[in-house]
């Protein structure tokens, strides 16, 4: 029972990192190969807020990358930045 507990408040935990995350920060973890669990949970997110067309989460974190080192990101939440380049790339309603 407590293996549960513990699976669930990781799982928990995981989703919320990626919401207090900036893009400065993501673009630490996107260097360091860390990427990879934010980018499958706005993939996630994305999908379902009724998002289609949603690009897979390799394609999610190098449009990621681009857009925060073309725009010059630092602040912006990474749930921002990801929305942006998901649309760019042809996510729609």
């Amino acid at each position: 029972m407590k293996l549960r507990h513990l699976i669930v408040l990781l799982g928990l935990w995981v989703a919320t990192a990626a919401q207090a995350l900036t893009a400065i920060e993501f673009l630490r973890m996107e260097t360091d190969g860390k990427e990879a669990d934010v980018c499958k949970q706005l993939v996630f997110d994305f999908v379902s807020q009724g998002y289609r067309n949603v690009p897979d989460w390799s394609k999610l974190s190098v449009a990621m990358r681009k857009k925060i080192l073309e725009k010059g990101y630092t602040t912006m939440s990474v749930e921002q930045v990801a929305l942006e380049a998901a649309l760019e790339t042809g996510m729609r309603r």
